[in-house]
């Protein structure tokens, strides 16, 4: 994948970003984001703000990166920077989203130990955890205005909605099954409307 490629839909692709700059968007990211809601920062900053990626590579980028193993946005970072700026881009990005959160963590963490007791602190943890789930809803609802919607898309979603939701199946043996299933139909769909 090559930086162009990503960047199809732009009139003219802008300069890749230095890796301060890469750095530095994603410590907004991650500064952003208290809450919840990295999916919808990293978009907002990464495809709409700094257009280093069109919607359509972000997109691809935040499927693989919630595919594969590990912490989703951590992924992400890797993807979007080795996209940007190679081996070093991805340093960048991790070092960004990573370094100040993790401080900030620990110190929360420490606070937490320390006043866990307090009624005050259930209600911000329970106010928090609900902007967290607005937010990713939030995201999803802005990431599906953009896609093809058509039968086979609805199908899919839906089986993987009730299957990871109600039914609480392990999300390996879900994606297995419904990625070639998606696959599928999505080719058979393609091939009616070739010419």
């Amino acid at each position: 994948m090559t930086w162009k490629n990503d960047l199809q839909g732009f009139d003219e692709p802008p300069a890749p970003p230095s890796l301060r700059e890469i750095a530095l968007a994603y410590l907004k990211i991650a500064l952003s984001s208290f809450g919840g809601g990295l999916s919808a920062w990293a978009r907002q900053i990464i495809v709409e703000e700094k257009r280093w990626l069109s919607d359509e590579a972000f997109l691809s980028a935040l499927t693989f990166s919630r595919i594969l193993p590990g912490a989703n946005q951590v992924n992400l970072a890797v993807f979007v920077g080795t996209t940007l700026r190679g081996a070093p881009g991805a340093l960048a990005a991790l070092t960004g989203l990573l370094a100040l959160p993790l401080a900030i963590a620990v110190a929360f963490g420490m606070a937490y130990l320390s006043f866990s007791q307090n009624p005050l602190v259930s209600l911000v943890l329970s106010a928090l955890t609900a902007t967290s789930i607005g937010m990713t809803l939030a995201t999803g609802f802005s990431i599906s205005r953009r896609l093809p919607w058509h039968p086979a898309t609805l199908l899919v979603a839906g089986a993987s909605f009730v299957a990871i939701g109600p039914m609480k199946w392990p999300l390996l043996p879900v994606l297995v099954a419904l990625i070639p299933l998606s696959v599928a139909l999505h080719w058979r769909t393609a091939e009616r409307k070739a010419p």
